[in-house]
């Protein structure tokens, strides 16, 4: 097995299952050659940011519809994926206990649209579900979904 990078996105549910218009939350799911894997992403807990990461093989990591990340140029897939986690770790840091916004530029979409890029990839366009725009998966702020997925 070789070690990936994948972009997943599922609609958001609202308190009574339902989900909204166009609402997308993404995540990340970073895949070792050794065949573990583990998904990582940002949630809003009382109105903050608070980052998860949590085995593959958890039932809310089925939830998410995956697409492979390209590995960029000039890279190796084993290299890439330590810049990701790198990049995870980092963004980490940045986001994390800071209040949440819904608007693109500062959401759980954002955070892996700026995991993926410092990283030295894009978001994968096809990750994107038909019909959906993710508002900051590809880079874009307000509600809009940036210009930035390949």
């Amino acid at each position: 097995m070789q070690s990936q990078v994948e972009v997943g996105c599922t609609a958001v549910r609202g308190s009574a299952g339902r989900a909204p218009a166009k609402a997308d939350h993404c995540a990340i799911r970073v895949t070792y050659a050794s065949g573990y894997s583990f998904v990582g992403e940002l949630l809003p807990v009382n109105g903050l940011n608070e980052i998860n990461t949590y085995s593959s093989r958890e039932q809310r990591a089925l939830d998410f519809e995956w697409n492979i990340v390209k590995t960029p140029a000039g890279s190796t897939a084993e290299l890439f994926v330590f810049r990701v986690v790198t990049a995870f770790v980092e963004q980490a840091a940045v986001y994390g206990g800071k209040k949440y916004h819904f608007d693109g530029a500062r959401n759980s979409n954002s955070f892996i649209n700026n995991v993926i890029v410092q990283a030295g990839g894009h978001v994968p366009e096809f990750a994107v579900r038909p019909g959906r725009r993710p508002a900051g998966i590809c880079g874009g702020a307000g509600a809009r979904p940036g210009l930035r997925c390949r």
